[in-house]
Protein backbone atom coordinates (compact mmCIF):
# COMPACT_ATOMS: atom_id res chain seq x y z
CA UNK A 1 0.00 0.00 0.00
CA UNK A 2 1.21 3.11 -0.73
CA UNK A 3 1.91 6.00 1.65
CA UNK A 4 -0.84 7.92 -0.19
CA UNK A 5 -3.36 5.57 -0.15
CA UNK A 6 -2.89 4.87 3.91
CA UNK A 7 -3.02 8.23 4.31
CA UNK A 8 -6.61 8.31 3.19
CA UNK A 9 -7.51 5.02 4.34
CA UNK A 10 -6.61 6.63 7.74
CA UNK A 11 -8.59 9.56 7.03
CA UNK A 12 -11.48 7.54 6.08
CA UNK A 13 -11.61 5.62 9.26
CA UNK A 14 -11.27 8.88 11.37
CA UNK A 15 -14.01 9.90 9.35
CA UNK A 16 -16.55 6.75 10.17
CA UNK A 17 -15.48 7.26 13.91
CA UNK A 18 -16.28 10.48 14.07
CA UNK A 19 -19.65 9.65 12.62
CA UNK A 20 -20.39 6.96 14.55
CA UNK A 21 -19.68 9.13 17.60
CA UNK A 22 -21.70 11.68 16.92
CA UNK A 23 -24.48 8.95 15.81
CA UNK A 24 -24.07 7.08 19.51
CA UNK A 25 -24.44 10.84 21.20
CA UNK A 26 -27.13 12.00 18.88
CA UNK A 27 -29.18 8.28 20.02
CA UNK A 28 -28.13 8.30 23.67
CA UNK A 29 -29.24 12.23 23.61
CA UNK A 30 -32.66 11.25 21.85
CA UNK A 31 -32.93 8.15 24.05
CA UNK A 32 -32.91 10.83 27.04
CA UNK A 33 -35.14 13.23 25.61
CA UNK A 34 -38.02 10.67 25.73
CA UNK A 35 -37.15 8.88 28.86
CA UNK A 36 -37.23 12.54 30.37
CA UNK A 37 -40.91 12.92 27.94
CA UNK A 38 -42.20 9.37 29.15
CA UNK A 39 -41.43 9.57 33.34
CA UNK A 40 -44.56 9.15 35.56
CA UNK A 41 -46.43 12.53 35.23
CA UNK A 42 -44.60 13.99 32.66
CA UNK A 43 -41.20 15.88 31.75
CA UNK A 44 -39.73 17.64 34.55
CA UNK A 45 -41.10 21.31 35.22
CA UNK A 46 -38.48 22.48 37.41
CA UNK A 47 -35.16 21.52 35.87
CA UNK A 48 -31.75 24.06 36.75
CA UNK A 49 -32.51 26.78 35.24
CA UNK A 50 -30.85 28.09 32.11
CA UNK A 51 -29.58 31.28 33.34
CA UNK A 52 -28.67 30.65 37.10
CA UNK A 53 -28.91 33.70 39.60
CA UNK A 54 -25.65 34.19 41.93
CA UNK A 55 -25.71 35.74 44.86
CA UNK A 56 -24.17 39.50 45.27
CA UNK A 57 -21.27 38.75 46.55
CA UNK A 58 -17.49 39.88 46.39
CA UNK A 59 -15.47 36.49 45.95
CA UNK A 60 -11.62 36.30 45.73
CA UNK A 61 -9.63 36.78 42.56
CA UNK A 62 -7.85 34.00 43.04
CA UNK A 63 -9.53 29.84 43.02
CA UNK A 64 -10.64 28.45 45.90
CA UNK A 65 -10.72 25.32 46.79
CA UNK A 66 -12.89 23.48 49.59
CA UNK A 67 -11.37 20.37 51.62
CA UNK A 68 -13.56 17.88 53.06
CA UNK A 69 -12.99 17.33 56.69
CA UNK A 70 -12.06 13.85 56.07
CA UNK A 71 -9.28 15.10 53.45
CA UNK A 72 -8.03 17.02 56.31
CA UNK A 73 -7.88 14.23 59.09
CA UNK A 74 -5.68 12.98 56.58
CA UNK A 75 -3.30 15.93 55.69
CA UNK A 76 -2.67 16.35 59.39
CA UNK A 77 -1.71 12.34 59.54
CA UNK A 78 0.41 13.02 56.82
CA UNK A 79 1.88 15.69 58.66
CA UNK A 80 2.29 13.61 61.72
CA UNK A 81 3.86 11.08 59.97
CA UNK A 82 6.06 13.33 58.38
CA UNK A 83 7.54 14.07 61.71
CA UNK A 84 8.18 10.94 63.56
CA UNK A 85 8.36 8.27 59.98
CA UNK A 86 8.12 7.31 56.92
CA UNK A 87 5.25 8.13 55.34
CA UNK A 88 2.72 5.64 54.47
CA UNK A 89 1.80 4.63 50.83
CA UNK A 90 -2.02 5.50 52.28
CA UNK A 91 -0.80 8.74 53.30
CA UNK A 92 2.02 10.00 50.14
CA UNK A 93 -0.25 11.41 48.36
CA UNK A 94 -2.01 13.59 51.18
CA UNK A 95 1.65 14.66 52.03
CA UNK A 96 2.42 15.49 48.03
CA UNK A 97 -1.28 17.63 48.26
CA UNK A 98 -0.11 19.44 51.67
CA UNK A 99 3.22 20.49 49.66
CA UNK A 100 1.21 21.72 46.56
CA UNK A 101 -1.48 23.55 48.98
CA UNK A 102 1.41 25.24 50.78
CA UNK A 103 2.78 26.84 47.62
CA UNK A 104 0.53 27.45 45.79
CA UNK A 105 -1.48 28.95 48.91
CA UNK A 106 2.09 30.83 49.93
CA UNK A 107 2.57 32.09 46.14
CA UNK A 108 -1.21 33.48 46.41
CA UNK A 109 -2.46 31.30 43.25
CA UNK A 110 -4.80 29.82 45.46
CA UNK A 111 -6.84 29.91 48.88
CA UNK A 112 -8.28 26.69 51.22
CA UNK A 113 -11.63 28.43 52.67
CA UNK A 114 -13.33 26.80 55.86
CA UNK A 115 -17.16 26.35 56.28
CA UNK A 116 -19.53 26.51 59.56
CA UNK A 117 -19.90 22.42 58.36
CA UNK A 118 -16.31 22.20 59.17
CA UNK A 119 -16.28 23.80 62.78
CA UNK A 120 -19.55 21.69 63.80
CA UNK A 121 -18.16 18.35 62.13
CA UNK A 122 -14.85 18.29 63.69
CA UNK A 123 -16.52 19.18 66.91
CA UNK A 124 -17.65 15.56 66.87
CA UNK A 125 -14.34 14.30 67.38
CA UNK A 126 -14.16 13.25 70.96
CA UNK A 127 -10.39 13.01 71.29
CA UNK A 128 -9.29 17.15 72.26
CA UNK A 129 -5.66 16.11 70.77
CA UNK A 130 -6.95 14.75 67.38
CA UNK A 131 -9.36 17.94 67.07
CA UNK A 132 -6.31 20.42 67.70
CA UNK A 133 -3.65 18.33 65.27
CA UNK A 134 -6.52 18.38 62.43
CA UNK A 135 -7.52 22.12 63.22
CA UNK A 136 -3.68 22.74 63.19
CA UNK A 137 -3.85 21.47 59.34
CA UNK A 138 -6.79 23.80 58.42
CA UNK A 139 -5.19 26.50 60.39
CA UNK A 140 -2.09 25.61 57.86
CA UNK A 141 -4.01 26.12 54.74
CA UNK A 142 -6.96 28.29 55.63
CA UNK A 143 -5.33 31.03 57.61
CA UNK A 144 -9.14 31.20 59.23
CA UNK A 145 -11.25 32.33 56.09
CA UNK A 146 -14.45 31.21 55.88
CA UNK A 147 -16.69 30.93 53.54
CA UNK A 148 -20.98 32.25 53.70
CA UNK A 149 -23.41 29.86 54.86
CA UNK A 150 -25.57 28.14 53.36
CA UNK A 151 -28.38 30.09 54.74
CA UNK A 152 -27.29 33.36 54.15
CA UNK A 153 -26.01 32.60 50.67
CA UNK A 154 -29.92 31.09 50.20
CA UNK A 155 -30.84 34.15 51.23
CA UNK A 156 -28.77 36.29 49.16
CA UNK A 157 -30.31 34.26 46.11
CA UNK A 158 -33.37 34.99 47.44
CA UNK A 159 -32.49 38.42 47.13
CA UNK A 160 -31.24 38.64 43.86
CA UNK A 161 -33.80 37.05 42.21
CA UNK A 162 -36.47 38.52 43.14
CA UNK A 163 -34.26 41.71 42.04
CA UNK A 164 -33.85 40.35 38.59
CA UNK A 165 -38.06 39.26 38.25
CA UNK A 166 -38.28 43.16 39.23
CA UNK A 167 -35.83 44.61 37.26
CA UNK A 168 -33.30 46.34 39.85
CA UNK A 169 -30.25 46.45 39.79
CA UNK A 170 -27.83 46.44 42.69
CA UNK A 171 -24.21 48.62 43.32
CA UNK A 172 -21.43 46.53 43.29
CA UNK A 173 -20.39 48.73 46.82
CA UNK A 174 -23.82 46.72 48.43
CA UNK A 175 -21.98 43.46 48.29
CA UNK A 176 -21.50 41.15 50.75
CA UNK A 177 -17.48 39.69 50.66
CA UNK A 178 -18.11 35.47 50.06
CA UNK A 179 -15.18 34.81 52.03
CA UNK A 180 -13.68 36.35 55.50
CA UNK A 181 -11.18 35.56 58.36
CA UNK A 182 -13.61 34.44 61.11
CA UNK A 183 -15.69 31.62 62.06
CA UNK A 184 -18.41 34.30 62.52
CA UNK A 185 -18.47 34.84 58.81
CA UNK A 186 -19.11 30.91 58.05
CA UNK A 187 -22.69 32.49 60.13
CA UNK A 188 -23.52 35.07 58.99
CA UNK A 189 -22.28 37.26 61.68
CA UNK A 190 -19.41 39.64 62.66
CA UNK A 191 -17.53 39.47 65.75
CA UNK A 192 -16.14 42.63 67.47
CA UNK A 193 -13.65 41.95 70.58
CA UNK A 194 -13.51 44.49 73.10
CA UNK A 195 -11.90 44.97 76.09
CA UNK A 196 -14.49 45.10 79.19
CA UNK A 197 -13.78 45.69 83.12
CA UNK A 198 -15.09 43.61 85.34
CA UNK A 199 -18.53 45.68 85.35
CA UNK A 200 -18.64 44.37 81.80
CA UNK A 201 -17.63 48.22 80.41
CA UNK A 202 -16.19 48.56 76.92
CA UNK A 203 -12.45 50.17 78.41
CA UNK A 204 -10.75 49.76 74.52
CA UNK A 205 -9.83 53.49 74.12
CA UNK A 206 -8.74 53.34 77.67
CA UNK A 207 -6.31 50.43 76.95
CA UNK A 208 -5.00 52.01 73.58
CA UNK A 209 -4.01 55.17 74.97
CA UNK A 210 -2.24 53.44 77.93
CA UNK A 211 -0.21 50.79 75.75
CA UNK A 212 0.00 52.91 72.64
CA UNK A 213 -1.69 51.96 69.09
CA UNK A 214 1.17 49.54 68.39
CA UNK A 215 0.47 47.38 71.06
CA UNK A 216 -2.92 48.09 71.23
CA UNK A 217 -3.47 46.03 67.57
CA UNK A 218 -1.02 43.76 68.42
CA UNK A 219 -3.21 42.58 71.74
CA UNK A 220 -5.69 42.12 69.36
CA UNK A 221 -4.28 40.07 66.66
CA UNK A 222 -3.44 37.80 68.89
CA UNK A 223 -6.30 37.75 70.67
CA UNK A 224 -8.53 36.97 67.47
CA UNK A 225 -6.04 34.54 66.86
CA UNK A 226 -6.55 32.81 70.27
CA UNK A 227 -10.00 33.06 69.90
CA UNK A 228 -10.09 31.35 65.84
CA UNK A 229 -7.88 28.44 67.14
CA UNK A 230 -10.37 28.27 70.42
CA UNK A 231 -13.39 27.47 67.86
CA UNK A 232 -11.69 25.69 65.46
CA UNK A 233 -10.08 22.93 67.92
CA UNK A 234 -13.21 22.91 70.58
CA UNK A 235 -12.35 22.82 74.21
CA UNK A 236 -10.58 20.37 75.94
CA UNK A 237 -11.89 18.35 78.44
CA UNK A 238 -10.99 20.40 81.80
CA UNK A 239 -12.94 23.35 79.57
CA UNK A 240 -15.83 21.28 78.55
CA UNK A 241 -16.58 20.38 82.22
CA UNK A 242 -16.31 24.23 83.08
CA UNK A 243 -18.28 25.28 80.03
CA UNK A 244 -21.12 22.65 80.75
CA UNK A 245 -21.20 24.07 84.11
CA UNK A 246 -22.01 27.29 82.41
CA UNK A 247 -24.91 26.18 80.65
CA UNK A 248 -23.24 25.47 76.94
CA UNK A 249 -25.00 22.69 75.33
CA UNK A 250 -22.90 20.71 72.58
CA UNK A 251 -25.63 18.93 71.16
CA UNK A 252 -27.64 21.72 69.72
CA UNK A 253 -25.64 20.85 66.80
CA UNK A 254 -26.54 17.33 66.74
CA UNK A 255 -30.19 18.02 67.55
CA UNK A 256 -30.94 20.31 64.85
CA UNK A 257 -29.08 17.87 62.65
CA UNK A 258 -31.12 14.76 63.64
CA UNK A 259 -34.41 17.21 62.80
CA UNK A 260 -33.93 17.29 59.34
CA UNK A 261 -32.51 14.00 58.87
CA UNK A 262 -35.92 12.85 60.30
CA UNK A 263 -37.57 14.79 57.57
CA UNK A 264 -35.38 13.14 54.79
CA UNK A 265 -36.45 10.00 56.56
CA UNK A 266 -40.07 11.32 56.18
CA UNK A 267 -39.39 11.66 52.20
CA UNK A 268 -37.77 8.32 52.16
CA UNK A 269 -41.58 7.22 53.47
CA UNK A 270 -43.13 9.19 50.85
CA UNK A 271 -41.65 7.85 47.97
CA UNK A 272 -42.06 4.49 49.51
CA UNK A 273 -45.79 4.97 49.29
CA UNK A 274 -45.60 6.20 45.81
CA UNK A 275 -42.85 4.30 44.28
CA UNK A 276 -43.66 5.37 41.00
CA UNK A 277 -42.07 8.89 41.97
CA UNK A 278 -38.77 7.38 41.90
CA UNK A 279 -38.48 6.22 38.30
CA UNK A 280 -40.49 9.76 37.27
CA UNK A 281 -40.28 13.23 38.26
CA UNK A 282 -38.19 12.32 40.94
CA UNK A 283 -36.65 15.51 41.30
CA UNK A 284 -39.68 17.56 40.92
CA UNK A 285 -40.72 15.84 44.63
CA UNK A 286 -37.81 16.65 46.08
CA UNK A 287 -37.16 20.32 44.76
CA UNK A 288 -40.80 21.11 45.90
CA UNK A 289 -40.50 19.50 49.51
CA UNK A 290 -37.08 20.83 50.22
CA UNK A 291 -37.60 24.38 49.29
CA UNK A 292 -41.14 24.01 51.43
CA UNK A 293 -39.29 22.32 54.23
CA UNK A 294 -35.58 25.00 54.22
CA UNK A 295 -36.60 28.04 52.71
CA UNK A 296 -40.19 29.12 52.74
CA UNK A 297 -40.09 30.84 55.77
CA UNK A 298 -36.93 32.67 54.74
CA UNK A 299 -38.74 33.73 51.85
CA UNK A 300 -41.33 35.57 53.68
CA UNK A 301 -39.21 37.10 55.60
CA UNK A 302 -37.13 38.73 53.20
CA UNK A 303 -40.29 39.45 51.49
CA UNK A 304 -41.14 41.40 54.57
CA UNK A 305 -38.01 42.78 54.93
CA UNK A 306 -38.08 44.28 51.15
CA UNK A 307 -41.25 45.54 52.65
CA UNK A 308 -40.15 47.50 55.22
CA UNK A 309 -37.02 48.69 52.97
CA UNK A 310 -39.19 50.45 50.44
CA UNK A 311 -38.11 47.57 47.98
CA UNK A 312 -40.16 45.33 45.67
CA UNK A 313 -41.56 42.57 47.13
CA UNK A 314 -44.30 41.14 45.00
CA UNK A 315 -44.21 37.38 44.83
CA UNK A 316 -43.37 36.09 41.65
CA UNK A 317 -46.23 34.91 39.72
CA UNK A 318 -47.17 31.11 39.68
CA UNK A 319 -45.97 31.11 36.05
CA UNK A 320 -42.35 32.59 37.74
CA UNK A 321 -42.27 30.40 40.91
CA UNK A 322 -40.54 27.10 39.90
CA UNK A 323 -38.08 29.03 37.52
CA UNK A 324 -37.50 31.49 40.22
CA UNK A 325 -36.22 28.37 42.70
CA UNK A 326 -34.45 26.69 39.89
CA UNK A 327 -32.19 29.28 38.87
CA UNK A 328 -30.26 29.63 42.30
CA UNK A 329 -27.11 27.60 42.43
CA UNK A 330 -26.70 26.62 46.07
CA UNK A 331 -30.39 25.59 46.52
CA UNK A 332 -30.20 23.37 43.33
CA UNK A 333 -27.11 21.99 44.16
CA UNK A 334 -28.04 20.48 47.53
CA UNK A 335 -31.69 18.89 45.54
CA UNK A 336 -29.71 17.48 43.11
CA UNK A 337 -27.43 15.56 45.68
CA UNK A 338 -30.73 14.97 47.51
CA UNK A 339 -32.42 13.70 44.18
CA UNK A 340 -29.50 11.31 43.64
CA UNK A 341 -29.76 9.57 47.38
CA UNK A 342 -33.58 9.34 47.37
CA UNK A 343 -33.66 7.45 43.81
CA UNK A 344 -32.14 4.34 46.11
CA UNK A 345 -34.87 3.13 47.88
CA UNK A 346 -32.05 0.89 49.92
CA UNK A 347 -30.00 3.56 50.88
CA UNK A 348 -29.62 4.42 54.60
CA UNK A 349 -29.34 8.12 55.54
CA UNK A 350 -27.14 9.53 57.92
CA UNK A 351 -26.70 12.70 59.71
CA UNK A 352 -23.60 12.96 57.95
CA UNK A 353 -24.95 12.92 54.80
CA UNK A 354 -27.05 16.69 55.89
CA UNK A 355 -23.25 17.73 56.79
CA UNK A 356 -22.32 17.00 53.36
CA UNK A 357 -25.11 18.18 51.44
CA UNK A 358 -24.91 21.64 53.50
CA UNK A 359 -20.83 21.79 52.73
CA UNK A 360 -21.53 20.73 48.78
CA UNK A 361 -23.94 23.13 48.23
CA UNK A 362 -21.47 25.86 49.15
CA UNK A 363 -18.37 24.47 47.62
CA UNK A 364 -19.40 23.18 44.24
CA UNK A 365 -21.32 26.37 43.37
CA UNK A 366 -19.07 28.74 44.27
CA UNK A 367 -15.45 27.43 44.78
CA UNK A 368 -13.37 26.15 41.55
CA UNK A 369 -12.25 22.85 43.47
CA UNK A 370 -13.62 20.54 45.58
CA UNK A 371 -12.34 17.33 47.30
CA UNK A 372 -15.23 15.49 48.52
CA UNK A 373 -15.89 11.79 49.11
CA UNK A 374 -16.73 9.81 46.33
CA UNK A 375 -20.62 9.10 47.12
CA UNK A 376 -21.20 13.08 47.16
CA UNK A 377 -19.08 13.88 44.24
CA UNK A 378 -20.71 11.03 42.00
CA UNK A 379 -24.16 12.49 42.46
CA UNK A 380 -22.92 16.26 41.34
CA UNK A 381 -20.66 14.94 38.77
CA UNK A 382 -23.20 12.97 36.87
CA UNK A 383 -26.17 15.59 36.99
CA UNK A 384 -26.37 16.72 34.04
CA UNK A 385 -27.05 19.92 34.47
CA UNK A 386 -24.94 20.92 36.91
CA UNK A 387 -22.22 20.16 34.54
CA UNK A 388 -22.15 24.01 33.45
CA UNK A 389 -20.71 24.91 36.44
CA UNK A 390 -17.37 24.09 35.63
CA UNK A 391 -15.95 22.72 39.10
CA UNK A 392 -13.05 20.88 39.66
CA UNK A 393 -13.95 17.53 41.01
CA UNK A 394 -10.70 15.30 41.34
CA UNK A 395 -11.25 11.59 42.52
CA UNK A 396 -8.05 11.67 44.11
CA UNK A 397 -5.89 13.69 46.46
CA UNK A 398 -3.07 13.46 43.54
CA UNK A 399 -5.02 14.90 40.94
CA UNK A 400 -5.71 18.42 42.87
CA UNK A 401 -2.03 18.45 43.66
CA UNK A 402 -1.50 18.14 40.03
CA UNK A 403 -4.10 20.98 39.42
CA UNK A 404 -2.76 22.73 42.38
CA UNK A 405 0.82 23.23 40.62
CA UNK A 406 -0.33 24.25 37.08
CA UNK A 407 -2.18 27.22 38.92
CA UNK A 408 -1.01 30.07 37.12
CA UNK A 409 -0.36 33.44 39.08
CA UNK A 410 -2.78 36.29 39.76
CA UNK A 411 -2.06 39.69 39.17
CA UNK A 412 -3.74 41.55 42.53
CA UNK A 413 -4.60 38.01 44.05
CA UNK A 414 -5.84 39.88 47.08
CA UNK A 415 -8.83 41.84 45.42
CA UNK A 416 -12.35 41.14 45.34
CA UNK A 417 -14.61 40.71 42.43
CA UNK A 418 -18.01 39.80 41.52
CA UNK A 419 -18.92 36.14 40.46
CA UNK A 420 -18.20 36.66 36.36
CA UNK A 421 -22.63 35.40 35.69
CA UNK A 422 -23.94 38.06 38.40
CA UNK A 423 -27.54 38.98 37.54
CA UNK A 424 -27.72 42.68 38.29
Amino acid sequence: MTKNNAQKKAARARAAAERSSYVRAQRREREAAEARASRPGGPLRVPLAEQLVWARVLRPAIPMVYLDLNHYIYLARASQAANTAAVSTKLKPYAELAEAARKAKTEGRVMFPLSNVHLMELSKVTDPRQRAEVAGAMEDLSDFNYILDRVTLGQLEMDAGLDRLHGVEKSVDDYLPLVAPSFAHGFGRVVNLRVKDAEGTDTSEKVRELIGTEAFTNLFAEMNLEMERAMLRGPSDAEAAQLLGGGWDPTVFRRGQQRRLDFELETEQVLADNPDWRSGRLRDVISGRDVRHEWIDLFVKLLQEREEDGRPHEMPSTEDTPGFWAAMPQVQAAISIKTRYHRNATRKWRTNDICDIDAMSIAYPYCEAVLTDKEARAALVDDRDLRRIPTFMPKRPEELAAWLKDLPLVVNHTSLVPPPDTVP
